[in-house]
């Protein structure tokens, strides 16, 4: 079996989930038998891969200079990733290509099978919270319409797939994410008792009700808010933050994956309250870390829980902030979650998410054959 994966996602992301999970799929799928993989980079920025041991086709960014690049060659990257897809994904002996994202792909054989893989139907929920909704949901039913099938990494997303571009469900497959193992770390990062929230701020992701519910929260004068990655805070989360009183209480980090594992490591728990999520690998991540978890009752984060988190009504401000103190002051309940997130997490390997992604690859080259 000969897979391919195109490098949009690594064009695109320096860092960011999805390119996580195919250098982490693809790291699984090396070492299996019978299986020859192709990837293509192009020039591209992103430190998963450059840090992984994965072969592939292009240069990172950094490997240029980048006054030559910004001078002479920034605006022929695309040819050059034109040429280096159309190359390489051409080759007859592909039997499938995995296309890294859905929208912006450069290459794609005719004769080759196609496997996407959905996230999330952030943008079909959520249209207004994004500038570009239109033309990346032309570009995303393009993608869904040419693909032999779609990896979902969850039921929810399964299902809304099927509800928003009525795909028959035999076109589908559910294929969870892993996490990884990390390791203990001693010293904190922060040195303030702290409740820790990770991730993107906006809309769905339900901050600005945290924020009110925290500030209403007993807890408030003993635990920072701790706000880890995307931006800094905007100018209007900056006025509901000065509105509040609570401007000595919440803290932004941004950092790389080893800050946030000693951020999840010394928090007394994470709070995850979004409306909505694909998937919701931070849930996981926290587990993993030995870091109790709140979460949302909604969408996907059920199937990622599994009951070993503090499960809320996102949507009701009164829950979030009786439930931030219910856990703060309850030890015995952390502990509890604790120990049933580890449990949960072995569930959820990258090498499961490897083989049962190769079952998908089988599937459907064996359908093709027959």
């Amino acid at each position: 079996m000969h897979i391919a994966y195109d490098s949009q996602i690594f064009r695109m992301q320096q860092h960011g989930g999805i390119s996580k999970y195919f250098v982490k799929l693809i790291e699984n799928l090396i070492s299996e038998k019978n299986i020859e993989i192709t990837v293509v980079a192009g020039i591209h920025k992103n430190e998963y891969l450059i840090n992984s041991s994965i072969k592939y086709s292009g240069m990172p960014y950094d490997c240029l200079k980048r006054k030559f690049i910004n001078n002479r060659f920034y605006n022929c990257t695309d040819v050059y990733n034109l040429y280096v897809e159309k190359n390489k994904l051409s080759n007859p002996t592909i039997d499938i290509i995995h296309q890294t994202y859905n929208g912006y792909e450069l290459y794609t054989s005719k004769k080759t099978n196609c496997i996407i893989t959905i996230h999330d139907l952030i943008y079909e929920k959520f249209p207004l919270d994004f500038i570009d909704t239109e033309e990346y949901l032309a570009r995303k039913k393009k993608s869904i319409e040419n693909a032999e099938h779609i990896i979902c990494v969850s039921k929810n997303t399964q299902d809304d797939l099927i509800n928003f571009y009525n795909v028959d469900i035999s076109k589908t497959s559910v294929v969870y994410h892993g996490v990884d193992e990390f390791l203990k770390q001693k010293n904190r990062l922060y040195s303030h008792p702290y409740i820790l929230f990770v991730g993107k701020r906006n809309g769905y992701k339900n901050f600005i009700n945290t924020l009110k519910a925290y500030s209403e929260t007993s807890l408030k004068n003993e635990a920072k808010l701790v706000c880890f990655g995307s931006s800094d805070f905007s100018e209007e989360e900056n006025q509901i933050i000065k509105q509040l009183q609570l401007t000595e209480n919440v803290v932004y980090f941004k950092g790389d994956d080893l800050e946030l594992v000693n951020l999840y490591q010394f928090a007394t728990f994470l709070i995850y309250p979004s409306v909505y999520e694909g998937f919701g690998l931070p849930v996981l991540e926290a587990m993993a870390n030995d870091c109790p978890v709140i979460c949302s009752n909604k969408s996907s984060l059920p199937e990622v829980s599994n009951d070993c988190a503090l499960a809320i009504n996102c949507e009701n401000t009164e829950e979030i902030r009786s439930s931030m103190d219910k856990l703060f002051y309850n030890k015995d309940l952390r502990n509890n979650l604790v120990k049933l997130g580890r449990e949960n997490v072995k569930k959820f390997t990258w090498r499961n998410t490897a083989l049962n992604t190769l079952n998908v690859y089988q599937k459907v080259i064996d359908e093709k054959n027959n």
